[in-house]
């Protein structure tokens, strides 16, 4: 196998191989990414109808995007016939491999024991069942993150009216008592089986391991488990014997009770809890008062990261990759905040979920000054705010996380990407290519990696190549608003709206309620020419948010475009009185007063616009486009010691960009100096500045009146929502 090529896979590795099949390395030639095939036995092979149940269970576990979920990306045949699974292929180390050196602390099994719940409860929440949780099933990956994978594989080559292979006898020992007799599973039977790896995380061996696999079926469903050891505090004890109770009134009826008595147990000196009274559990997993010197608070250990693949029941052998720097610690309850926080930051386009993210994250890094990717996520979720706000003082707050976060861990790529994003709002465009470079490096096919340094190859002119990452990071990442987000205004920029329109539609599609992907949409078909069609996601992005500030901007241009100037002007104020330091509201305003006539009330909105474009060129003071804005404003305002400055500075930096020819033509044509003007909007047009409506704009329309003018100039879109 070694070697061959299948579909679009090249074998590279034999990982492992257990009851369910083997499991090899491969590189997906058509996406450069690394994959795990589960190549499945053929006395266990899939039919149609179970392939399908299969197919969309694991998606729709996969969709849920929850950090303690791995994700499968399909079910595909060999020439032969022969069925494989395509999975997430993850750095770390499987739980069984772990159990091989040994029981583990119980500060660690109980770490581990939340991150396994909190995933449950998210896929149980939409009533996802595991079915098959065992140790083999569960990744530690190399940044301290719990993996639970091969969801829905146990329902699709084991049904629950089917008997049990002895190929699976790994697998046996997990079972609940429910589905050991082949009845009607629910959600309790993942917490059985969580409580049969909580019992062996500690203890080293199996609760219910007989001599064969009648035998432990019956042993499962008629008798208990051997006491665990006298260092096991008693809180554990109960909490395990709960999980593992034979019927299932007696057992947790939720994984958000579990995850409540954990992290109890994690701040306490192994008192008992109000929901653990002693007598609920059989008095062979009953115990006494722990021993002294039982830690107060419990930590989470993140594990050395050690390449790794998991899938059913195999265990893989691996040469250590550990880096120089250890990962080190984090405390139960910093993790949970961490984790409560990033379905949050994962919807930044909405103001007040960046607030709750900002005050989670507070949470985490209070509870644990070392935890890395707490000061990471908060880092970034200051700077997305700002995007939103124009605030500079967040940038502050932004890059003393991020510089936190990389002090703490450099050996992270989601630190490298949250500082790369902060350097580029500041300006330091060199510097953020390179963190977006190192990210890269460590995770090679890392979609937010690709998807940030292809952007910053955009803004450097290397567009072939950005093009080509944000591509590639689509097709790593399939499912992200936000790469389709980046690459849709990639698009615009590079005078691509019909495409770029596909992309934001693609937004819609994965984030429906996206404020962000319905103007950005509307964005994109105002500068294709497209109007009339601006106007429904316009309405949709007001509808879902009345308080958008750059919704009512937006359906004002589209009312300026069509000469409705007053309502162009009232919709324009409104953005303006919910965000006054958005500068491109100034801007649009001035030119609907143009329009209508009231120059002296244009050059006040134009003045306003001045000290917010000379603030954003304060932390991006290599911005071509800006600068030409500047120069425009400062034209209007007729101050002619510094429009010459901003024209020949923006000119300098990208001097063949069509825009900044444009604004510079308009700062002429302001200045009464025609004939430039209309040789430099010329040469925006040789320069691939796409034509179409410019009816908005006040300036360029003298220009379609002149005979010298080659063509009728396109509307310059105001910068899309990153």
């Amino acid at each position: 196998m070694i070697g061959r090529l299948i579909a679009h896979y090249k074998i590279e590795e034999k990982l492992g191989e257990g009851g369910m099949g083997a499991v090899y390395r491969a590189l997906d030639m058509k996406l450069g990414r690394t994959v795990a095939l589960k190549f499945i036995r053929r006395e266990l092979e899939i039919g149609a109808a179970a392939r399908m149940a299969l197919v969309h269970e694991a998606r729709a576990a996969s969709a849920l995007d929850h950090p303690n979920i791995g994700t499968i990306f399909g079910i595909e045949d060999t020439p032969e016939g022969v069925q494989f699974i395509v999975m997430a292929y993850y750095a770390g180390e499987t739980l069984a491999q772990r159990l091989k050196r040994g029981p583990l602390q119980i500060e660690e099994s109980v770490s581990i024991g939340l991150q396994i719940a909190s995933g449950l409860a998210e896929a149980h929440r939409y009533s996802i069942i595991h079915r098959d949780i065992k140790p083999s099933n569960i990744v530690l990956t190399g940044q301290g993150i719990v993996k639970i994978v091969d969801f829905g594989l146990a329902r699709a080559v084991r049904p629950e009216t089917s008997t049990v292979s002895i190929n699976i006898a790994g697998t046996v020992s997990y079972m609940s008592p429910e589905q050991a007799q082949g009845r009607v599973l629910d959600t309790r039977t993942d917490l059985w089986s969580l409580g049969a790896v909580l019992y062996e995380m500690v203890s080293g061996r199996r609760a219910f391991a007989a001599g064969n696999v009648p035998a432990t079926l019956f042993a499962i469903v008629h008798e208990a488990p051997a006491p665990l050891e006298e260092g096991v505090p008693g809180v554990y004890r109960r909490i395990v014997g709960r999980a593992i109770a034979k019927q299932l009134q007696d057992r947790y009826q939720s994984a958000a009770e579990i995850i409540q008595d954990l992290q109890r147990f994690s701040g306490l000196d192994a008192e008992p809890t109000a929901s653990l009274p002693e007598n609920e559990v059989g008095p062979e997993l009953a115990a006494t008062s722990p021993p002294r010197g039982i830690k107060r608070r419990y930590l989470i250990w993140l594990l050395a990261a050690v390449p790794v693949a998991t899938l059913g029941g195999v265990v893989l052998t691996w040469k250590s990759t550990v880096r120089n720097k250890p990962a080190g610690s984090v405390k139960p309850a910093a993790y949970e905040s961490w984790l409560a926080a990033a379905p949050y930051l994962r919807r930044y386009e909405k103001a007040e979920n960046l607030d709750k993210a900002i005050s989670l994250l507070k949470d985490a890094v209070k509870a644990d000054p070392g935890f890395a990717l707490a000061f990471a996520s908060l880092g970034e979720a200051y700077r997305r705010k700002f995007d939103l706000t124009q605030d500079q003082s967040l940038l502050v707050e932004a890059e003393s996380n991020a510089g936190r976060a990389l002090q703490l861990n450099d050996s992270l790529a989601r630190v490298h990407i949250v500082m790369g994003g902060v350097h580029r709002e500041l300006g330091r465009r060199e510097l953020a290519q390179q963190e977006f470079l190192t990210a890269s490096k460590l995770e090679p096919n890392n979609a937010d990696a690709l998807s940030e340094l292809a952007g910053e190859y955009g803004a450097s002119q290397r567009v072939a190549d950005a093009e080509r990452l944000y591509r590639q990071a689509v097709a790593l990442k399939p499912d992200s608003w936000g790469i389709y987000n980046d690459f849709g205004t990639f698009l615009i920029s590079q005078q691509k709206p019909e495409e770029a329109a596909g992309q934001f539609r693609m937004v819609i599609h994965y984030a429906p309620d996206s404020v962000a992907g319905y103007l950005n949409l509307a964005t994109a078909l105002l500068t294709a020419g497209r109007p009339q069609e601006a106007e429904a996601p316009l309405r949709q992005a007001l509808q879902l948010n009345p308080l958008s500030p750059v919704s009512h901007i937006g359906l004002g241009d589209l009312y300026t475009q069509r000469g409705l100037l007053h309502e162009a002007e009232k919709e324009t104020l409104r953005g303006i009185e919910l965000n006054d330091k958005l500068w491109y509201a100034w801007t649009n305003l001035g030119d609907i007063y143009i329009l209508m006539g009231r120059n002296s009330q244009a050059i006040s909105a134009y003045r306003r616009a001045v000290p917010l474009i000379e603030g954003s060129l304060k932390v991006q003071d290599k911005d071509a486009t800006m600068w030409a804005w500047l120069a425009e404003m400062y034209a209007y305002a007729a101050d002619k010691a510094r429009y010459p400055v901003a024209m020949q500075k923006a000119l300098a930096l990208d001097p063949e960009n069509p825009t900044v020819l444009l604004k510079c033509a308009d700062v002429h044509e302001v200045l009464g100096e025609h004939r430039m003007a209309v040789d430099l909007a010329n040469r925006a047009v040789a320069n691939g500045l796409r034509l179409s409506d410019f009816d908005a704009d006040p300036v360029a329309r003298r220009f379609r009146e002149d005979p010298g003018f080659r063509s009728p100039i396109r509307r310059i879109a105001k910068p899309a929502l990153r």
